[in-house]
C-alpha cells in the first residue's frame, strides 16, 4: 500500500533529520508521555462485519518516546489495551488491541498557563480476540493505521510533569486475518478491507527527562 508507506516514511525522515542535527544547536530534549484512556470503535473490521460485532471497545495504555526541540516533538509510540469482546454470552472471551508507530506533536506553550498541543501519527495495529467454548479459538486482525489525529491540553503540575486530557481519532483498516485453534493456524489477506476508527479519550502525563524546552 504505497500511500500508507509514504506517510510513515515522511515521519521517519523527520526523525532522522532531528536525530542527526547537533544537539547543542537544536537543544533537543527527551520527553516521555504516558496515556490512559477509553476508546470505542466505529466502522467495520472487514466488509459486512461491523467492528461493533467483534471488538467494540478498548482501554488503551500508551507510552510515547519523543525528542523535543522547542514546541516540536518527534518520536515513537506503543499502545496496548485490554478490550471488550462482543457477542460472548455463550463463551469465555478476552481481547486486546495493540498499536505501534511514529508521531509528531506541537505544543503551544503559554507562560504559567495551560499548554495545548496537537499531533499526527501513523503506524500498525493488531486486534486479537480469544474465545473459549470447549476449545479456544484466537482470531487476529492486523493492518495499517495510516493516520491518527490527536490533541489535548496540559497543565504543568511540576517542573518536569505536565498533565491533562487528550483525544485521538485513529483511522485504519485491517488487511490480514488469522485464526488459530491451538491445533492448526490459518492466515490470509482480507480481499475486501473496510475502514474503521478508534476514538480515544483519556489523560496524558508528559515527563521531561532533563532540561526544559524553551
Amino acid at each position: 500500500m504505497p500511500g500508507l508507506r509514504v506517510r510513515l516514511s515522511a515521519v521517519s525522515l523527520a526523525l532522522v533529520v532531528l536525530a542527526a542535527a547537533p544537539a547543542a544547536a537544536l537543544e533537543v530534549t527527551p520527553v516521555l508521555a504516558l496515556r490512559l484512556g477509553v476508546a470505542p470503535a466505529l466502522g467495520s473490521a472487514v466488509a459486512d462485519l461491523p467492528i461493533a460485532d467483534t471488538i467494540p471497545l478498548q482501554f488503551p495504555i500508551q507510552l510515547d518516546a519523543l525528542l523535543g526541540q522547542g514546541p516540536l516533538a518527534l518520536g515513537a509510540y506503543g499502545s496496548w489495551g485490554p478490550a471488550h469482546a462482543a457477542k460472548c454470552a455463550d463463551a469465555s472471551c478476552s481481547a486486546w488491541v495493540g498499536r505501534v508507530g511514529l508521531q509528531a506533536t506541537w505544543t503551544f506553550a503559554v507562560e504559567g498557563g495551560p499548554e495545548p498541543w496537537i499531533g499526527l501519527a501513523s503506524g500498525y495495529e493488531w486486534a486479537r480476540e480469544h474465545r473459549t467454548r470447549g476449545g479456544t479459538v484466537t482470531t487476529t486482525w492486523a493492518g495499517w493505521e495510516p493516520i491518527a489525529v490527536q490533541g489535548g491540553v496540559e497543565w504543568r503540575v511540576l517542573r518536569w510533569l505536565a498533565l491533562g486530557p487528550y483525544g485521538l481519532v485513529g483511522v485504519g483498516r485491517y488487511t490480514r486475518y488469522t485464526v488459530d485453534t491451538g491445533f492448526e493456524q490459518a492466515s490470509s489477506a482480507i480481499p475486501n478491507p473496510a475502514i474503521h476508527a478508534w476514538i480515544h479519550l483519556g489523560v496524558r502525563g508528559r515527563f521531561l527527562i532533563w532540561g526544559e524546552p524553551k
